[in-house]
Parts: structure tokens; sequence; C-alpha cells
């Protein structure tokens, strides 16, 4: 079998199919080799499994050709349900499975769909009824994530979110041993090498609506230390698209198992040493005020398997769960 390698992709790649991106960086590979590397499991995009070899790619992704294939997603039964009543549903996400569907991954088969699976139709499945989306979490970000039942509940969800009326915490594994933080930037999509990131400190407002700038605040607290590594909790003031990822990395803190996102701009990418699966990030703590009823609602969730399994190799398991 081939080496594992990686690729970032360059500007001159801007917008092309993942399968002719592949071509150019896999000079050794035929089209059909190709392609049969995109099926059979072998690509991932931004640490993602990729299936769909017409994905447009842009400046900053990283593409994997791994050595072995990926097992198949995660389905409806790997998907628990932890609340459910007329108006809402509260369900823990597996990792490997993307919360909402892509505008354009709406058209495809049946079968492409089972192959990349969405959360928001597993839990329509389960459910039986329509369901409405008000935040997501990344793909390989596991825990606690909410679903609306009834146009009531979204409305009034949406504006919770707005108001952080929403109590959200994460647990994360990162290097080093971060202390008390709370960050408080202006994300834009591209920081400078084609990625997402925070903008310099005293950027006009002028700047921000060119950038197209969003406001984002997260607070960490250290919990404990491993040898190099720590967990933390980290609390969200906003949602935007990898917040949390983005802030620990930029202050040198990176998640274990983040393949993206693993520097500032313009230092060295930070080597990681973990032997982490995935990204060491789940949604562990959910507490609201119900958006209909103004009942109380609170719930948590332990480690998924795979961390704990790999928590347990580095002897934190026993020291520390939910």
């Amino acid at each position: 079998m081939d080496a594992r390698r990686e690729f970032h992709i360059p500007p001159a790649m801007q917008g092309l199919a993942l399968e002719t991106a592949l071509k150019r960086l896999l000079r050794d590979q035929s089209w059909s080799q190709v392609r049969a590397l995109i099926a059979g499991r072998f690509i991932k995009l931004n640490g993602a499994l990729a299936i769909d070899q017409m994905r447009r790619i842009t400046p900053g992704d990283l593409i994997e050709r791994l050595t072995h294939a990926q097992p198949p997603p995660p389905g409806d039964s790997d998907v628990q349900i932890v609340h459910r009543d007329e108006h809402l549903v509260i369900v823990e996400k597996p990792a490997g499975m993307i919360s909402l569907r892509r505008p354009e991954e709406q058209a495809w088969d049946e079968a492409k769909k089972q192959a990349a699976p969405a959360l928001e139709e597993s839990v329509a499945r389960l459910v039986q009824r329509r369901v409405y989306d008000v935040h997501r979490l990344d793909r390989d970000t596991s825990g606690l994530m909410l679903f609306a039942l009834s146009t009531a509940a979204k409305t009034a969800l949406i504006e919770m979110f707005k108001k952080h009326a929403i109590d959200r915490r994460y647990r994360a594994m990162v290097h080093g041993h971060p202390g008390e933080m709370q960050f408080d930037t202006w994300l834009v999509r591209d920081r400078g090498d084609g990625l997402r990131g925070s903008l310099p400190a005293g950027m006009t407002r002028a700047v921000l609506e060119r950038r197209q700038a969003e406001r984002a605040i997260t607070a960490i607290t250290p919990i404990t230390r491993m040898g190099p590594y720590s967990i933390v909790e980290c609390r969200l003031a906003t949602g935007r698209t990898h917040q949390i990822r983005i802030h620990l990395a930029e202050a040198g803190f990176k998640l274990c198992g983040e393949r993206v996102y693993t520097h500032s701009l313009r230092q060295t990418p930070q080597a990681d040493t973990s032997g982490a699966p995935r990204q060491a990030l789940h949604s562990w703590r959910l507490k609201m005020i119900h958006p209909v009823n103004q009942s109380p609602l609170e719930f948590e969730s332990d480690w998924p398997a795979d961390l704990k399994a790999w928590l347990g190799t580095l002897g934190l398991l026993e020291r520390f769960s939910v």
C-alpha cells in the first residue's frame, strides 16, 4: 500500500473539482485510479472523508491520501436521542457525521447520501417528523446537539442563540497547558493562507465589514493535565464556524487530533504527537430554558467510545470523566 500523503491546496487550484485536484497531485495515478481512491474511502478533505469527486476545493484545504480505507460512516443506529417533546429533540451526535447537508448535496441519490449521512436527515427519520436546524457541530465533533420540531420552537431557539441564552459547553484535549483564557476576536473566511482565522486586533469597522468578519467569543477553563496535554472546558458565547478550533490553535494550544487548524498565521505548524483518533472535541453540556413551556432543561454527555479508548491509553480516563 502507498504511504500516506498530505497536500495543502495552493491558490492556483481554487475551484477545482476534487478528482481534478487529486489527478494533478497524484501524478503517478490514472483517472480511474484517482476515482477509485475517492469511491474506496481513501481520501479525506480537511479531516473528513471525501466521497464527492466533484466537490470544489479552495486554497488552504488539506487533502489526505490514506493508506487504508476508512470504515463506513455512522448511521441512524449510532444517533442517541436523550430528550424529545412536542417542540424539540436533543441528540448525541456521533463523530464522523455532518450536522447538515450542503445545498449542492441535496440532489444526491439515496446511495450517495447513505455513504455520507447527515444528522438532520437521520434525526428526521428517527422521530418521523420534520426537524429544523438551529445550530450545528463540526463533522468530527461529537456530543449534544439540538433540533426544533415546531416552528414556534425554531423561532424562539434562534433568538435564544442570538442572545446567548443557551449554555453550551465543550470538553477538549489540547497540546500544552493553557490557563483561564477568554478569546474575543473577529473571524474571517481567509486569514491570509486560505484558512479561517482571526483578524489582527485594532481593525477598523470598515475593514471588518469589507472582510465580512464575525465576532467570536470563547472562554477556556483548564480542567486537568496529563504530561504535555490538558483537558479544558470551552464555553461559547457565539457560534461561529470552527471557532473553538481556531481560537485554541491561534493561542498555541491546538486540539489533539486537529488536522486543519494547527498554528497561527506565519507560524510553523505544531506537530501532533497525541495519537488522537480525531479532533478531541466533545459537546458535553447543554443547559437552557425550554423555548415554549419555560421548563429548565439540562443534559450532560460522557466521552464517546473512541475518545474514551484513547484517553485510556494516556492514563486519563480513570482520573477524569463526566
